[in-house]
């Protein structure tokens, strides 16, 4: 295309208010299951590259410095770099504002009825107590390297995912769906996530509908359809992935753009050069 010609039109009109440029600017999403394939090809290097751009090392090095300074579990996770990581990696979708409170909340037991962390009723502030509970002390489960070197490889993972849905949202859920599918072992782990849920139903071809039916209605068709013990074994859930990404795509196949249609404006009237230009 001449790149003059789109220079032209936006010149003559308002600049980005012009119809070609937000045409242009609207970029067709790639298939989901192209998107999928692709960058799982060349996972490691992507990973590799958002690991350095997003400067997860440092961020790293940042969480391992404060949690070996602090003298207690609760000062630890009142770290800013420590709660960021922690609730990024957790899901944790309160308290992301308040660190002194995350971590009262978050070093209580998560056995004891009543305590902090069940009343706050976050599955994932929940998972973090359960997680941190594994250990006689608390604080040295943060400081074990092998923990930390989990923590970095899902800060790692949620940039890869989110490389992946700005190219189709569909992909970055499957990639998704494939790093949390050991953690599934009820129906009741699909309809807690939306993106999980979406990926399932995309897949089983579950009506978007049923996601409006109450949550046990849902838990019985769900129930009815899948044995849980299959999410243990990655095959399957390779498969229920493809399912979905291909199921997406004939759902809503992209209309790629035709350089005539851009031209001349095509049946919508919209971004037509010569439209402009006559």
């Amino acid at each position: 295309m001449d790149i003059q010609s789109p220079s032209l039109a936006i010149l003559l009109s308002n600049g980005s208010s012009n119809p070609l440029f937000g045409a242009m600017q609207n970029k067709p999403v790639v298939p989901a299951k192209a998107t999928h394939t692709s960058m799982a090809a060349k996972q490691m290097e992507e990973r590799q590259e958002l690991e350095s751009r997003h400067g997860i090392d440092r961020k790293m090095e940042a969480f391992k410095t404060a949690a070996a300074n602090a003298k207690t579990l609760e000062e630890a996770l009142a770290d800013p770099t420590i709660h960021k990581a922690l609730t990024d990696v957790y899901e944790i979708k309160i308290l992301s504002a308040n660190a002194n409170r995350f971590a009262d909340v978050a070093a209580s037991d998560p056995e004891k009825p009543g305590s902090a962390v069940l009343q706050s009723g976050d599955r994932g502030l929940i998972k973090l107590a359960q997680d941190l509970s594994k250990s006689s002390d608390g604080l040295a489960f943060l400081q074990d390297p092998e923990y930390q070197q989990s923590i970095k490889d899902i800060l790692v993972s949620i940039e890869f995912e989110e490389k992946a849905a700005t190219s189709n949202p569909a992909a970055g859920n499957a990639f998704y769906f494939e790093r949390q599918s050991l953690t599934i072992e009820s129906g009741m782990d699909i309809l807690a996530s939306a993106r999980i849920r979406d990926v399932v139903y995309g897949a089983l071809k579950i009506p978007n509908s049923m996601k409006s039916r109450p949550i046990a209605e849902q838990q019985a068709a769900l129930d009815a359809k899948l044995n849980y013990d299959d999410f243990q074994d990655a095959g399957y859930v390779r498969d229920l992935a493809t399912k979905y990404l291909d199921n997406t795509d004939i759902a809503s196949p992209i209309q790629k753009p035709n350089a005539m249609s851009i031209l001349y404006g095509g049946g919508s009237g919209t971004g037509a050069i010569f439209n402009l230009l006559s």
